[in-house]
């Protein structure tokens, strides 16, 4: 353990060495960077496409809220996005379709998106809080 720690010491002691002769550049490093350029990001963002592809879910679930008050809503959302009819006991791959079909369409969009480039425009264009 003694020898381990012997050679950690004598390890360090060589790093400051070298960082101290070693000579220092002056005025930043003078060759263009390699690779892509990163960009900052500027914070939250709505993916609108994404969003989109809920309101049909949305819109069926606040029917139901109309009707049957939130049991009915909550009811009514749940169908679309599990596909499970409680009301019936009963699986149905259509309402299943129903709720996810728009919301993977938007997730498809909203990724085209980010490799067309149009929501890099949109935010040099300065639309804060949207992107598609």
């Amino acid at each position: 353990m003694k020898k381990r720690k012997a050679a950690m010491a004598t390890t360090k002691a060589l790093r400051r060495v070298y960082a101290e002769t070693r000579p220092r550049k002056k005025g930043g490093d003078l060759m263009a960077k390699k690779g892509k350029r990163s960009h900052r990001r500027q914070g939250f963002t709505i993916p609108v496409a994404v969003i989109g592809g809920l309101v049909p879910t949305a819109a069926f679930a606040l029917e139901g809220l109309k009707v049957g008050g939130p049991v009915e809503a909550a009811k009514r959302a749940s169908m679309r996005l599990t596909g499970y009819n409680p009301w019936e006991k009963q699986w149905y791959l259509s309402e299943f379709a129903a709720g996810w079909l728009p919301i993977l369409a938007g997730v498809v969009a909203h990724k085209l998106a980010n490799r067309t480039g149009i929501n890099r425009a949109i935010a040099s264009a300065g639309i804060p809080l949207l992107r598609i």
